[in-house]
This record gives C-alpha cells, structure tokens and sequence, in this order.
C-alpha cells in the first residue's frame, strides 16, 4: 500500500483496542496512565512513523467528522423548534467541509491547492466509512467488542495476557 494512504484511523479501530487491550495487560505502576502514548509508540514500531502531513490530514478529517455532526445536529435542533421551517442551515456537503477543512486546519490558501487537498480529503474520508460515524452504532460496537474479545481469548492460548 502506497506510504501515503497508509495512515492512522481516527477512532479506535479494532487494531487499536486490540493493542490497548494487551498494554493495559502489561501496565505497572511507572507506566500506569501513559496507555495511549504506549500505544502510539506500538503502532509506530509496527506501522512506522506518521508523517507530519499524516497528522495534518488526520485533524482535518476529525474537523470534518465533527463539523458534520454539529450540522446534523443544528438541522434536529431547527426541525424541532420549527418543524416547518425551510430557512434552517442545510448541511454541508463532504465536498464543502473538506474545503474548509483544508482552509481552517491545514492552512491552505491557494485555490488550487485547497482544490486538490479537498479532494484528497473527501477520498479519505469515504474510504474510512464507519470511522466517521455520525452516531454511535450499538450494533456494530458490539460486534467490535465481541471481535476483540475473541482475539483476546486467542493470544490468552498462547500465553499472551490481554485485559479489556
């Protein structure tokens, strides 16, 4: 897979609970609270390092999940207290946060390139589905969960302790 489409998911990916799950298992006192940055470092040893462009792509994803979810949320708000109201804010577009988020985030100010970070971002952001949720999904955590804890039960055969 090409180095750049090659980068951290947003949330907590079954990779990632996974992992968290066997560091929690090897936890001591002195490294009690620094799970995630452990974590980091895993998945760095194991994936190699993020880029700084990774990471800069990474928060402008995020800004776009979160952006789109407080759109969502205007448009119940403005549905409720007006039920047949047209003048609500309609949501925006993938296309438009992605160009505000190459704006407001990464800092782009060239027509051309804000075009062509945008575009990069609303690839991502629709390769990565379920990674940018609007809701939490009770039926799909449960399946992660239920998957993690299988694999829990498979490194505890072979003597790999694991903690959820």
């Amino acid at each position: 897979m090409p180095r750049a489409d090659r980068f951290r998911p947003c949330g907590d990916t079954m990779f990632e609970r996974l992992l968290l799950a066997i560091i929690e298992a090897h936890t001591t006192p002195e490294t009690n609270g620094q799970q995630r940055l452990r974590m980091e470092a895993a998945l760095a040893a194991l994936l190699g390092p993020v880029t700084p462009t990774e990471r800069e792509l990474d928060r402008a994803l995020q800004f776009m999940a979160s952006e789109r979810r407080q759109d969502a949320c205007y448009a119940e708000i403005a549905a409720l207290v007006s039920p047949c109201a047209t003048t609500a804010k309609p949501m925006r577009s993938i296309p438009q946060l992605a160009e505000a988020a190459a704006r407001e985030v990464m800092g782009c100010i060239a027509p051309k390139e804000i075009q062509a970070i945008a575009r990069r971002l609303c690839d991502l952001y629709r390769t990565r589905g379920n990674a940018h949720a609007m809701a939490s999904d009770p039926i799909e955590e449960a399946l992660k969960t239920e998957a993690v804890e299988r694999l829990c039960a498979e490194l505890a055969e072979w003597g790999v302790p694991t903690w959820l």
